[in-house]
């Protein structure tokens, strides 16, 4: 929907014999839509994660409480939001 509407497209990039997805922007995000604050969190999260793989990813994540916590199929709460362990500065 994102590429149909000109606001981002996917590229696929392989590095490393690793198959990457990269979101590529197609316009500015509106002013006013992200805070100065969700913005920063956004580029904390690249940075931690931009070195890693899916399957690290996806272990990351499945450490995480609101995983742990969750049964098999049922959404994940975003209560668990205060427990995610983003050891990031």
């Amino acid at each position: 929907m994102m590429a149909a509407d000109h606001i981002a497209h996917i590229e696929i990039v392989f590095d490393n014999n690793y198959e990457k997805h990269q979101v590529i922007p197609e316009c500015d995000v509106p002013e006013g839509v992200l805070s100065e604050q969700q913005f920063a969190v956004l580029n904390r999260i690249n940075e931690k994660f931009a070195d890693f793989g899916s399957v690290e990813i996806s272990n990351y994540s499945h450490r995480e409480k609101g995983y742990n916590a969750t049964k098999p199929g049922e959404i994940i709460s975003y209560l668990y939001a205060r427990d995610i362990q983003l050891s990031i500065p």
